[in-house]
């Protein structure tokens, strides 16, 4: 009997992504392609202007968390990483809020959008637990998450109110404080 439910769990899963998948492709092929504009989240909401920055900060909000919360300092590191991922936290922030083309185009682009936003679950994995491909996940996925806001910021048709410069600077501190966190955890 368990073997049964069982397996007519696992087709209603199978079924059920699939769905979800094929209504995914078929309103992706629906939208036309933006210019400028890079792809969607799935955290972002439908209004949602600058996702990449958007992203940038929830992921870091996330990775801080796992840094303030993990059982070790990460070779030294974990404190600079922590002071830069605010740093650009920051600036980032500042990027939105000195977006001033979204008043003229009646778009929204208040940092309120990232505030409402859930914070994903701040639960660091705790010891040994890791994700099947790689250890530390949310700070994999600040780095990949600051790497896209930094492509974007830097084909972006305007200066974010003259923030962008320093933002690509904060962004790029970050981005090495994580990779030497990550590096001293391989050591």
């Amino acid at each position: 009997m368990k073997v049964l439910w069982k397996k007519a769990f696992v087709g209603l899963s199978i079924a059920v992504v699939v769905g979800v998948i094929g209504v995914s492709v078929s309103r992706a092929q629906q939208q036309p392609p933006s210019t400028a504009q890079p792809p969607t989240t799935g955290a972002q909401t439908e209004h949602e202007r600058h996702p990449a920055i958007h992203h940038a900060i929830r992921s870091l909000e996330h990775a801080k968390k796992y840094l303030e919360h993990a059982a070790h300092d990460f070779g030294g590191h974990r404190e600079q990483a922590l002071a830069d991922c605010e740093k650009a936290i920051h600036q980032l922030r500042l990027c939105l809020e000195g977006d001033t083309t979204a008043a003229v185009e009646g778009g929204k682009n208040s940092v309120s959008q990232t505030q409402q936003q859930p914070p994903p679950t701040a639960q660091p994995p705790t010891t040994g637990e890791k994700t099947e491909h790689e250890r530390h996940p949310a700070i994999h996925h600040a780095i990949r998450a600051l790497e896209h806001a930094k492509e974007y910021l830097e084909h972006a048709a305007h200066d974010f109110g003259g923030h962008r410069k320093q933002a690509l600077e904060d962004c790029e501190k970050a981005i090495q404080q994580l990779r030497l966190c990550l590096e001293s955890d391989k050591k």
